[in-house]
């Protein structure tokens, strides 16, 4: 299975096996916005996760699977400072990474939670990265913010 969104305000969950042809979505969603940026997948104890981020918060789906046919489920939905075209979220350790407008923001990927905000300057297409255990973040001032992440702390 794979996901895509875009401009259409649609997100899809796609089977890869039949990628070479059109109308093949497995599933649709009609989303309240335009996705302009990429979509966020973790896997942890046996569910599968699909966050986005769109002008109205971030959005979590579980991938549900019953009787040999896969869904994504609206697991939450979560108001942060997002941008007119939201950013691409990340996640590590079950925390969902994403910047908005003025701030970096810190999501539990079970609930969506919020465990921490960090002021940042304005973003437009900047989204958060992870790199050797480190969350960097750059902003439209031309600042990178660097967060060093444990495992397990929130």
């Amino acid at each position: 299975m794979a996901v895509q969104g875009g401009k259409d305000a649609v997100l899809r969950l796609l089977d890869r096996t039949r990628l070479g042809g059109v109308g093949h979505a497995l599933q649709t969603i009609d989303l309240s916005d335009k996705l302009f940026s990429a979509p966020a997948v973790w896997a942890e104890h046996g569910t599968t996760w699909v966050i986005i981020d769109v002008s109205d918060g971030v959005h979590a789906y579980k991938v549900v699977t019953q009787n040999g046919k896969s869904r994504l489920a609206e697991a939450w939905h979560s108001n942060v400072e997002s941008t007119p075209e939201g950013t691409s979220p990340v996640v590590n350790n079950g925390i969902v990474f994403v910047a908005g407008n003025g701030a970096l923001v810190a999501l539990d990927i079970k609930d969506g939670h919020r465990l921490w905000t960090r002021s940042i300057g304005p973003v437009h297409w900047e989204s958060p990265v992870i790199a050797n255990s480190t969350l960097y973040c750059s902003d439209q001032n031309g600042n990178v913010v660097a967060y060093g992440l444990t495992s397990g702390a929130r």
